[in-house]
């Protein structure tokens, strides 16, 4: 009685499993035809893959990525026939097939034992791979997944439209297609490499920061968009609150752009945001003795000045305008010197007798009125620097020139 009911378990699964088997070949049937129902053919893919005896075969992920690329060729034949092409149908199928193969390739790459009892790929696999590498092919041409994506980012849904630039741009990378002729077929040139800046610019969007820098790490010793590709791998890890890898993609940008003044900029911002001002003016030292340039002057000086260290800060400031003598900001920040000297100054008479403060008052007027020439040179240069015209009135207003003050209003 028991080996009965065994034995109609076993026939009863058999049938099963050649019922599954009927529907991939049927689902098959199904989108090939003039008239293809890739909604039905779906739905008996469906059950295959659910299926326990047919969901580990590699056939019926094929079939079920098939689908997707007979929608798509069906959709994308209108432009033959001079009919709009809707991009959302080719991009949603495309992606569609593109997972199914993905799963596809990777059964067909499980290896079985021949007759002579070596591991190898079955041969019905080996022509599977095959059709989805040709398939995949077509896909990287048409870009369909891209004018889907770029809907997407048009419509400001950013994580969308990366998801469908990364599979476009990932096609090559897929094991499927490392054949020599395949890959000779996909140039990677500098559209391809303006692509990947795109994906990554996507990924940031997205707020993907991890995936954005992933992208960009591989960027940014490349020829080509690697300063921005910097950009964004440190932003990325701020982003990510590791301060510690920003600091380094910072290092890495300023050997690699020693002209890139932004990378430089930052490092010396995060150092004096640490309160690390020998660093900073260590690394503007060393930027200046490759490219004696006003900017690095100007930094290095207003470092300088918030150290208190106001008699090189006044030298430093002295060497920019040696290089640069029309640069208003230049002397802005230098005037702060003799500002910020006189403020120290001034807060350190606040408990002297009035015979000392008296003597003080003096040298804390000459000391402000150092600044002047140096503010009225910044403001006849650029009228719009309001960091200098707030520093003018309130001199003026310290000094006791109220001409000038009242001018100045």
């Amino acid at each position: 009685m028991k080996k009965t009911i065994l034995m109609a378990s076993v026939v009863l699964m058999s049938a099963v499993c050649l019922a599954q088997v009927a529907n991939v070949k049927k689902a098959q049937n199904l989108i090939m035809g003039e008239t293809p129902n890739f909604d039905e053919a779906r739905k008996l893919i469906f059950e295959a893959e659910q299926n326990v005896e047919t969901q580990n075969d590699a056939n019926t992920w094929y079939v079920a990525g098939l689908i997707g690329y007979q929608e798509s060729e069906a959709e994308m034949y209108k432009m033959y026939l001079g009919q709009q092409v809707d991009y959302s149908i080719v991009g949603q199928a495309q992606r569609e097939s593109m997972l199914c193969w993905e799963k596809a390739d990777e059964l067909a790459q499980i290896l079985v034992q021949d007759k002579k009892g070596n591991m190898v790929m079955d041969k019905k696999n080996v022509a599977i791979r095959k059709n989805i590498a040709q398939r995949l092919l077509k896909y990287w041409e048409n870009q369909g997944l891209l004018a889907y994506g770029v809907q997407f980012n048009d419509n400001k849904e950013y994580a969308k439209a990366y998801d469908l630039f990364k599979l476009y741009i990932n096609i090559p990378k897929l094991p499927v297609m490392q054949d020599e002729k395949t890959q000779a077929k996909m140039v990677q040139d500098t559209i391809f490499q303006d692509l990947c800046h795109s994906t990554a610019m996507l990924a940031y969007m997205a707020e993907k920061y991890e995936e954005c820098a992933q992208l960009c790490a591989q960027m940014v010793k490349g020829d080509y968009k690697a300063v921005s590709a910097g950009e964004y791998l440190y932003s990325c890890y701020l982003n990510m609150k590791d301060s510690a890898k920003a600091y380094e993609v910072m290092d890495l940008c300023i050997e690699l752009f020693p002209q890139e003044q932004r990378f430089l900029q930052a490092r010396i911002n995060a150092y004096v945001a640490e309160k690390k001002y020998d660093q900073a003016v260590m690394l503007l030292d060393k930027a200046i003795a490759q490219d004696k340039q006003a900017q690095y002057f100007n930094s290095k000086g207003s470092i300088l000045t918030i150290q208190g260290k106001y008699d090189e800060a006044a030298a430093t400031f002295q060497k920019g305008i040696e290089i640069d003598p029309n640069n208003d900001e230049l002397y802005t920040n230098y005037g702060y010197v003799y500002v910020e000297k006189g403020n120290k100054l001034n807060d350190a008479s606040a408990y002297m007798t009035d015979a000392e403060y008296s003597k003080a008052r003096k040298e804390i007027d000459a000391t402000y009125k150092q600044a002047l020439p140096l503010f009225q040179k910044a403001y006849e240069l650029n009228k719009d620097n309001y960091d200098c015209v707030r520093a003018l009135r309130s001199l003026y207003y310290r000094l006791g020139m109220e001409e000038e003050y009242n001018a100045m209003q």
